[in-house]
């Protein structure tokens, strides 16, 4: 533990001096950038780095020098810098809007496991984290733990307390930010609270149940299922919708839309606790799934998949307020980057939505991508993705919409119209309202 504390300690000062040469080169005017006292500073700065593989992102992108090389105040080539963006400025970490381009030399390894799932997604490391995000990462773990012990970290109790931070973030244009533990190693984690509405300005969902039963008569329509149930609710009136897969059959399944809490906690109790309640009908088994529109997304880990929130999470009492000394800041943002492959997303007001309420109409169309990937490219021929804008830069600052090519085939038009948007979130599984760790979002599929 104390070699591992100095070794922070270590990562720290490296840290601390990098950003005071970046502040003495943001205090320069850029008038003077041309300056022969400027570019000995730069060049200067650049043979302070010659041990370390930092990248600069602050005015300046500052380029490794090569081995045995001096460099005079006006000497050759290659130039110690390049400027950047005005926008793109940032005190210790490389903007994504200065990066533009993500490189993938081992597919095998850098795409993790759930990317490419059932989303046109892929979730990758921020190009900084492993030389300085990983010290920073453990900081604010240690932090967290200290607050909790504190008090200042709390676990959140109902769901009303969830849908308020959302309302309040919403309000504020932002993205939530909650601690999350897992379950079995004990870590925690920043993960971001994404409520998927039809769109960033919509409010909350109406609570749904979905239905999902089996026959041994095929001419019994869901309609009619639909109607012997609600004799047993005892519900005068309760919405409801048949539910048809992506070629338009009707499934044995269908939506209804409870009032309130109450009425959803009863109707779901009473299907749980007699499953053959319609055995007599030739239906020898009924099963209640809830829907969830709320899901969390790790911001420093892309090999973590999203979790469901659910009533039983919060009972664990794992989920927790992120304090403000350790949530996404200009000073300690995201470091994973989300990569949609789909360039007509919405990115203004008020069409603008969640990428997540993407879901592809055939999973094999991204299994198939994936396996394309995997083979075409490696250390050789690197794979690139083009980040070409922010799905909504002030609410979701590591979320892009991106370009890439396969063997000259856009991706993007290679599964333009194949996707469909997700129906009041994800389905929960019986288990997990009674028991046990939240589900992985491609745990189940409609």
């Amino acid at each position: 533990m104390k070699e591992r504390t100095m070794e922070l300690e270590s990562e720290q000062d490296i840290f601390e001096t990098r950003k005071e040469i970046v502040d003495d080169f943001q205090k320069r005017e850029a008038t003077k950038r041309n300056e022969p006292e400027f570019i000995i500073a730069a060049r200067e700065a650049q043979n302070c780095i010659r041990e370390h593989d930092f990248k600069f992102s602050p005015v300046l992108n500052l380029h490794r020098p090569a081995e045995g090389v001096a460099f005079t105040a006006f000497g050759a080539t290659p130039a110690p810098f390049s400027l950047v963006k005005v926008d793109a400025i940032n005190a210790y970490w490389r903007e994504l809007s200065a990066q533009k381009i993500l490189y993938i030399d081992s597919p095998n390894e850098q795409l993790p496991k759930w990317s490419f799932r059932d989303a046109p997604l892929i979730t990758l490391e921020h190009p900084d984290r492993q030389e300085l995000g990983l010290p920073m990462i453990q900081a604010i773990s240690l932090r967290a733990r200290v607050l909790i012990e504190a008090g200042f970290i709390r676990p959140y109790k109902k769901m009303e307390q969830i849908l308020d931070l959302v309302e309040s973030s919403r309000e504020k244009r932002k993205t939530a930010t909650v601690i999350y533990k897992n379950e079995v190693t004990g870590d925690l984690h920043r993960m971001a609270l994404r409520y998927l509405t039809k769109s960033f300005s919509e409010t909350r969902l109406p609570l749904a149940l979905q239905i999902c039963y089996e026959t041994n008569d095929p001419e019994i329509r869901s309609k009619e299922v639909f109607t012997r149930l609600k004799k047993h609710f005892k519900i005068d009136y309760i919405p409801y919708d048949e539910q048809r897969n992506c070629r338009g059959i009707i499934l044995n399944s269908f939506m209804i839309y409870p009032r309130d809490e109450r009425e959803l906690t009863s109707i779901r109790s009473c299907l749980r606790k007699n499953p053959r309640i319609l055995a007599d009908f030739q239906i020898p088994k009924v099963e209640v799934w809830s829907k969830s529109s709320l899901i969390l997304t790790d911001l420093d880990d892309p090999k973590n998949s999203p979790v469901v929130v659910t009533h039983k999470l919060l009972e664990s009492g794992r989920l927790m307020n992120c304090h403000r000394d350790v949530e996404v800041s200009k000073d300690k943002p995201a470091m994973i980057v989300e990569c949609w492959f789909d360039e007509k997303h919405p990115t203004g007001r008020p069409d603008n939505y969640d990428p997540y309420m993407k879901q592809m109409k055939e999973v094999s169309t991204l299994y198939d991508l994936k396996e394309r990937i995997t083979t075409t490219f490696n250390s050789k021929k690197k794979f690139k993705i083009f980040l070409e804008k922010p799905v909504d830069y002030h609410r979701m600052p590591w979320v892009w919409l991106c370009s890439a090519k396969i063997k000259g085939k856009s991706i993007g038009e290679e599964i333009e119209g194949q996707w469909i948007k997700r129906t009041y979130g994800f389905p929960v599984s019986p288990c997990d309202d009674e028991y046990g760790d939240s589900m992985s979002l491609d745990a189940h599929s409609d």
